[in-house]
């Protein structure tokens, strides 16, 4: 049989950053009414994939040139996951 659970549920601290974001306001972190700045909308048209610099379980991405002005860029290209983890990357990106 399994032992009882304890009688409160318990609670993970971070050992790294203990603090997290109760340095910041809510709106640090509350990717849910986090509205993406058009800037970041833009077409792959837009960009010139010049090499691939990694991958993940959730992105790939990619060193690029941006057509219109030529600057080299870094992309990262998230795989389909739900939009509140799409969210969530923009908002943890635009800090």
């Amino acid at each position: 049989p399994l032992p009882p659970p304890p009688p409160h549920p318990a609670v993970s601290i971070s050992r790294a950053y203990p603090d997290g974001c109760t340095l910041f306001p809510p709106s640090y972190s509350d990717y849910a009414s986090y509205a993406v700045p058009a800037h970041l909308l833009r077409p792959a048209s837009d960009y010139r994939i010049t090499n691939r610099l990694g991958s993940g379980k959730f992105s790939d991405v990619f060193e690029a040139e941006d057509v219109r002005t030529g600057a080299r860029v870094v992309l990262k290209c998230l795989k389909p996951v739900q939009e509140r983890k799409v969210r969530r990357e923009l908002l943890v990106l635009s800090h």
